[in-house]
């Protein structure tokens, strides 16, 4: 299996799409940060946190908060990551080749399972980083102590690629199931997952 993640994480350092996917989120970052745009899907925010951030003036950790609302979008990205990583070897059942070379088929899966999880992990962590440093060149105050940010920021970040990589996992054992890349990519699409939705607090102006 190590083998195998090493193959894998070597693929993925050479596929373009990898690092396009990486510029659309730190694009989506940018735009709701500096917009102070609130978007997103499958998402149940309270209306007093949608309220403040329309109309209160932004902080860093409002504009966490903002993207946090938003990252539902962000497993329709990843979708591209379930193909790249495991979609294209099952639909087209060149992943038998590798079965052959002695990896079991769980270690293949799990191995798989893995690397989409890191991905996805390094992506979010990417988008929320980004944004942060975005509202800090726009001069924004931090709204709350650095390591409330920080603690916020990791903890919506680890709870963000939990939820996506159920998703992403539920959709890996209906491909197995099924064969199908297009429905379980379609199972990604149409699933609803109440992505969490933190309120603000401690937030300062500026």
């Amino acid at each position: 299996m190590l083998n195998q993640l090493r193959a894998d994480f070597y693929r993925q350092t050479h596929t373009i799409g990898h690092y396009l996917l990486l510029v659309l989120v730190l694009i989506y970052s940018f735009v709701t940060i500096y917009f102070k745009s609130v978007g997103g899907v499958m998402v149940s925010a309270p209306e007093d946190t949608l309220a403040q951030l329309a109309s209160g003036t932004w902080t860093v950790l409002s504009g966490v908060r903002a993207m946090t609302i938003g990252a539902s979008i962000l497993m329709y990205a990843f979708i591209s990551i379930f193909v790249m990583v495991i979609g294209y070897e099952f639909s087209q059942e060149t992943y038998k080749n590798t079965l052959i070379s002695g990896i079991s088929r769980s270690g293949f899966i799990v191995a798989k399972y893995i690397t989409m999880l890191v991905d996805i992990l390094l992506q979010i962590l990417a988008y929320y980083v980004f944004g942060i440093l975005v509202g800090l060149a726009m001069g924004r105050k931090l709204g709350t102590s650095w390591g409330h940010l920080l603690s916020t920021t990791l903890a919506t970040v680890g709870i963000t690629t939990f939820f996506i990589s159920v998703v992403f996992g539920m959709a890996v054992v209906l491909l197995i199931l099924t064969g199908s890349q297009i429905g379980s990519a379609a199972f990604i699409v149409i699933f609803r997952w109440p992505f969490p939705s933190l309120r603000l607090s401690h937030t300062g102006t500026g």
